[in-house]
């Protein structure tokens, strides 16, 4: 079987590489790892010459931009990456009869309060009937008014979402990102695989990750504020690697939702850390309000993984915290302690 990477200097992808390695298969005969400045997805013409020689049979789409602030004032850039350079792939997989893999993300779900109706009692609820949390309103420490829409939010009143949910996107990010779902389903064979927040060893290329972000903040600082209301699924890169190629291997198709179990938020994981690590660190939760991002977030983009969990054979992912355990174990277990002390 011959495997192209595409992306392979980001987060996900240089898992994906170090996977197939350790599995046997030879770089350039076996698998073809792509990336700028080499390789340009966005260019049909390049993408299809690129293919010519090596003809695959599997073709994973790691590629993309993650900086979603930034692409909300670049719409043409995210639609261009995302959408044109996933139907370029598109194209090359009809030509050689390749699967193409598209990795997706939870934000093209984008669950907010637009997306939930208040019903009789002043309490919010979805669609379907599910309560979810008190519409209350508080006073801050300024003063001003503030929805304490996730104060009471959790994984026991918020189902997960699973692949037959609508999706909403909010951000130009996850609205090209969707997109280039509906481009890769035109592929006569697809994969699609939709994950949640990546934590790992950060890519060449990639811009960073949460965990890394946040172990970065404890060597250089006491006092950080953290984001308590978004929630969402994470993931290490390591185990959807694996989950990826087994999923190749069994010949999977469609849609799945795939990530480590349980919802968590940035100040969740950063709780975590500290618990892990010992690091004595004093931070805060603020609200994404009061954070000012550019770009809209989900409020609740946890995925359900049943789909996932019940194939036969599979790897089967364990909650987040014992991922991030196992990823700070992988790392030098002195790094952070001499940066930190």
């Amino acid at each position: 079987m011959k495997i192209a990477i595409v992306g392979k200097n980001g987060l996900l992808g240089g898992a994906l590489l170090r996977y197939a390695v350790l599995s046997g298969l030879s770089e350039g005969q076996e698998i073809l790892p792509l990336d700028l400045p080499d390789f340009d997805v966005t260019s049909r013409m390049f993408t299809l010459d690129t293919f010519r020689d090596f003809q695959p049979n599997v073709i994973i789409n790691t590629s993309g931009i993650n900086l979603i602030d930034w692409l909300e004032k670049k719409p043409n850039t995210a639609r261009t990456v995302h959408v044109q350079g996933t139907a370029n792939l598109r194209e090359t997989a009809k030509r050689y009869d390749a699967l193409l893999v598209q990795i997706s993300c939870a934000e093209v779900l984008g669950q907010t309060p637009q997306h939930i109706i208040k019903d009789e009692s002043s309490k919010i609820s979805c669609e379907d009937g599910r309560f979810l949390y008190s519409d209350a309103i508080h006073e801050n420490q300024s003063g001003s008014k503030t929805n304490t829409v996730s104060a009471n939010i959790s994984s026991e009143v918020w189902l997960p979402l699973t692949e037959d949910c609508v999706p909403k996107p909010l951000s130009v990010y996850a609205k090209t990102k969707l997109d280039s779902e509906r481009a890769a389903r035109e592929a006569p064979r697809h994969l699609i695989v939709r994950t949640g927040t990546l934590f790992g060893k950060p890519g060449v290329n990639s811009s960073g990750n949460l965990v890394e972000t946040l172990l970065n903040a404890f060597r250089r600082q006491e006092k950080m504020s953290v984001v308590c209301d978004l929630w969402t699924s994470y993931v290490w890169v390591e185990h959807l690697a694996e989950a990826v190629f087994t999923m190749i291997r069994q010949e999977c198709t469609g849609l799945y939702h795939v990530a480590n179990t349980a919802a968590a938020s940035p100040f969740d994981v950063a709780q975590e850390l500290v618990r892990l690590t010992g690091v004595r660190r004093d931070f805060q939760p603020i609200s994404a309000a009061d954070y000012n991002f550019t770009a809209p977030r989900a409020v609740w983009s946890v995925l359900d993984t049943l789909k996932y969990q019940t194939l036969p054979n599979m790897p089967q992912l364990p909650p987040w915290q014992q991922a991030l355990d196992s990823y700070l174990a992988s790392r030098n277990p002195f790094e952070l302690k001499e940066k930190t002390a």
